[in-house]
């Protein structure tokens, strides 16, 4: 019964691991080193963002955790120079008007008060298929909510 109570208690911050992206539409794109902001037209809605098909996200990097240079720990989430590459990325798909993979992990896009208006900490380049995948951070999801979404990636290709 024990087992089953601890198990029941884990299961909301599995789930909460997770992730989702969508191809979409970057426009009104602005900022530098750290700071962002754009409007991302979704082809199909986030999980968990249902009442929004056009995101406005502001980015504002915060720095890596401070614990994570002890050997036993270890984030995920991104430096500042891996959201400047994210964002570069974003970028050239509004400059040149083609479609972007965006999503989010974990806990990556909080609202910020006015509707579908979001906040993030930093985001992260990956890889779908070859394609460039940017997701977004807010809090430390740490190194299992990532694998958990490449392994989520990686079953959805089979």
């Amino acid at each position: 019964m024990k087992c089953i109570i601890a198990f029941s208690a884990l299961l909301p911050s599995l789930v909460f691991a997770g992730g989702d992206y969508v191809s979409g539409k970057v426009s009104d794109f602005t900022g530098n080193d750290g700071e962002y902001s754009f409007t991302f037209a979704a082809e199909r809605t986030l999980v968990g963002l249902e009442a929004c098909s056009v995101l406005k996200v502001h980015v504002t990097h915060k720095r890596v955790p401070w614990l994570s240079w002890l050997p036993f720990v270890h984030s995920s989430h991104p430096t500042q120079e891996q959201t400047n590459m994210a964002a570069v990325v974003l970028k050239q798909a509004a400059e040149a008007g083609h479609p972007a993979l965006f999503g989010y992990l974990g806990d990556g896009l909080i609202a910020s008060g006015a509707p579908c208006t979001f906040r993030s900490h930093g985001l992260l380049l990956d890889d779908n298929e070859g394609k460039e995948l940017v997701l977004s951070f807010y809090d430390r999801t740490g190194a299992s909510a990532h694998t958990m979404f490449q392994r989520t990636l990686e079953d959805s290709r089979s």
